[in-house]
């Protein structure tokens, strides 16, 4: 007599039945979260965020079927990996049980960043951001591409976000990144001062205090003409210039305190003795 076997049907049943019952009811809802923009040689990944029906949301870590819009834009593996194949902007989607979540894709195939020094900025005009030239493999411009910074001396200058921000008197390097690519300039942050104007030789001549320092003191005159200048405590640094000239231009390191005194502008440029900071300017440079 011959015993016939359902075990391997049953077990097959079974298991068909677990499966069934580890699917569960459909999310309620599905996100694709993707790095505000992708470029050309970096890793970027689509993070999948499922909320079930109690509102409980979780990162997904299965494999999905991600699908790319357009097709050509970029490609994606099962784990979320995504490669840009050209710039461009579009979507990626991927759908659980009848569920789809979207997010948007911008790939940016960034090949050459071209940022010239900044040179000086005033601690006092705030955050900027440096003018950028950022093109492709093709030589085209790419205008909206968002550059990562990263200066070498935070204490001279931090990045907020997208701009730059003067921190303090100092020189600086700056790494400018998008992916792969990068390049590098340099910043000059100096303070404009607004020291007390004191007169001297009957308001002929102004005197500013300063303390201890790295300074550069500009006058400015609407003919030329001679000028000069004495630093207090520092005679090595006195300008004597007797070349007629618009603009003189005085520096001097003041190591302890003390100042300096200068032919007043408004007296040179219109006989009047008005003492101020009127065709003056004096920062405090590295």
């Amino acid at each position: 007599m011959v015993r016939k076997s359902y075990a391997r049907p049953c077990l097959l049943l079974v298991a068909a039945a677990v499966a069934a019952c580890q699917k569960g009811p459909p999310p309620r809802a599905v996100a694709v979260e993707l790095p505000e923009q992708v470029f050309g040689g970096e890793a970027a990944r689509a993070i999948v965020g499922i909320t079930d029906t109690n509102g409980k949301r979780a990162t997904s870590s299965a494999d999905h079927d991600f699908v790319v819009d357009p097709p050509d834009l970029a490609t994606v593996t099962k784990k979320g990996f995504v490669t840009c194949e050209k710039s461009g902007d579009g979507k990626v989607s991927v759908t659980i049980q009848d569920v789809t979540g979207t997010a948007p894709l911008s790939c940016r195939m960034v090949s050459d960043i071209e940022i010239p020094d900044v040179g000086r900025v005033d601690i006092g005009d705030g955050p900027f951001q440096p003018k950028a030239i950022v093109r492709d493999k093709a030589g085209k411009e790419l205008s909206d591409v968002k550059l990562t910074f990263s200066p070498q001396i935070t204490s001279a200058v931090k990045a907020k976000g997208l701009e730059l921000v003067p921190a303090g008197v100092g020189q600086t390097e700056v790494v400018a990144s998008a992916g792969p690519a990068k390049t590098t300039f340099k910043v000059e942050v100096v303070r404009r001062l607004q020291p007390e104007a004191l007169p001297m030789d009957n308001n002929k001549r102004i005197d500013f205090s300063l303390p201890p320092g790295n300074y550069e003191l500009v006058v400015n005159l609407e003919t030329p003409k001679p000028i000069r200048v004495t630093w207090r405590t520092a005679p090595y640094c006195h300008y004597d210039h007797r070349t007629p000239k618009k603009q003189h231009v005085a520096t001097c390191t003041l190591q302890e305190k003390g100042g300096v005194v200068f032919d007043n502008p408004v007296f040179l440029n219109h006989g009047e003795l008005e003492v101020g900071h009127r065709y003056v300017e004096i920062r405090e440079i590295p």
